[in-house]
């Protein structure tokens, strides 16, 4: 299920995406054989022979480019809307081990580079309002996978925080 909806209550667009639920989760913590998406030779990079940093669409994404239509309940608290977007992962080292902090400069720069034209790119979309590019640490706020990564999320709004430093400037 993709869609948005609006509560009233907070005034505010929720992104409604039952199914990450069903993502990996810390597999490492688990003791299985699984084999980390981000690492060379996964079969989401397959198709690379070398790289360094690669934006991959994500494989478990809360908004999608061509969602299916939504319909609005009769007696609903909150109005719906499809979950048009695209959520996006960079990928900022073939290593499965260190973080952004410890890239050389020139590794650093070319993943600001990879920000860059993909915020560039997906801002030109007419259905996309904003773009967010974001790094979660830790699995206390979501991390699903350790490989560095980031995310970039094109949403169909403006988040409500965003909006009022907007229009505070």
């Amino acid at each position: 299920m993709h869609e948005v909806r609006f509560n009233p209550l907070i005034n505010q667009w929720i992104i409604v995406a039952k199914h990450r639920a069903v993502r990996p989760w810390r597999p490492e913590e688990k003791q299985t054989s699984f084999q980390c998406p981000f690492c060379p030779g996964a079969p989401e990079l397959k198709h690379l022979d070398k790289w360094d940093v690669v934006v991959l669409p994500n494989k478990y994404p809360a908004l999608i480019p061509n969602p299916p239509s939504v319909e609005q309940e009769e007696f609903s608290l909150y109005t719906k809307r499809e979950a048009r977007g695209i959520a996006e992962v960079v990928v900022e080292t073939p290593s499965h081990e260190g973080d952004l902090y410890t890239l050389s400069l020139d590794h650093a720069v070319r993943v600001v580079e990879a920000y860059r034209s993909e915020v560039l790119k997906l801002s030109s979309l007419d259905f996309i309002e904003y773009v967010a590019v974001f790094r979660n640490k830790g699995k206390e706020i979501g991390v699903s996978l350790t490989h560095p990564h980031s995310q970039i999320y094109a949403l169909p709004f403006i988040p409500p925080r965003i909006k009022q430093e907007i229009y505070r400037i």
